[in-house]
């Protein structure tokens, strides 16, 4: 990948995840690559391929982060565990680094760009996907007699949108302190007792 396109892609993350997709412009983005404009069109002709060069570029780096968290080699509620831990850290370390909660870059992205249906379809892509680690995990560990579930499609769901609700939240508020509370309130929500959750770790 050229070092010019690949700094496009890099500031392009960091610009649209703080500010916003509509907010950015395509001269604040070749400022902050130190790119000159005829570069930018010369690797993009317009925001939105670099928009979805960056939301591909930004999956390719999480996806094997997911894969690792929802390994099929850990116990199902462990993969929860290690996920919701994760979460916490990761949106810790985003307020250090950029000085603001940033949430999912996804779900921002999203539901700021319904008008644009190419964006649009690549993120619900990307977040049904999420969705797919969550009911795996739930099919298993109700298989294993460690939950009471109907309906673990659903349930994943559920829990996809109580996540995403406490990341927007941290992000409309700049804080993390509803963030900390949230692992607490989605094993309540996965009807798993205080007795039968997995060992916690590392606090973040």
């Amino acid at each position: 990948m050229s070092s010019t396109r690949e700094r496009l892609i890099e500031v392009a993350i960091r610009l649209f995840w703080r500010y916003g997709y509509s907010s950015v412009s395509v001269d604040q983005l070749c400022e902050e690559a130190l790119v000159k404009k005829g570069s930018f069109y010369h690797f993009f002709p317009s925001k939105e391929e670099l928009a979805l060069a960056a939301i591909d570029a930004h999956w390719a780096d999480r996806k094997p982060r997911l894969d690792a968290l929802f390994s099929p080699s850990l116990p199902a509620l462990e993969r929860f565990e290690r996920y919701f831990t994760y979460i916490v850290r990761r949106q810790s370390e985003l307020l250090a680094e950029q000085g603001h909660v940033l949430g999912c870059l996804y779900f921002s992205l999203g539901t700021e760009n319904l008008d644009q249906p190419r964006l649009s379809e690549k993120i619900r892509d990307i977040l049904t996907v999420y969705e797919r680690y969550y009911q795996n995990a739930l099919v298993e560990a109700r298989d294993a007699g460690q939950l009471h579930l109907d309906n673990p499609r659903l349930k994943a769901k559920a829990l996809f949108r109580f996540i995403e609700g406490h990341l927007a939240d941290a992000r409309l508020h700049n804080s993390l302190e509803g963030l900390r509370e949230m692992p607490d309130q989605a094993w309540e929500l996965l009807g798993v007792s205080a007795r039968s959750r997995p060992a916690q770790l590392e606090p973040c």
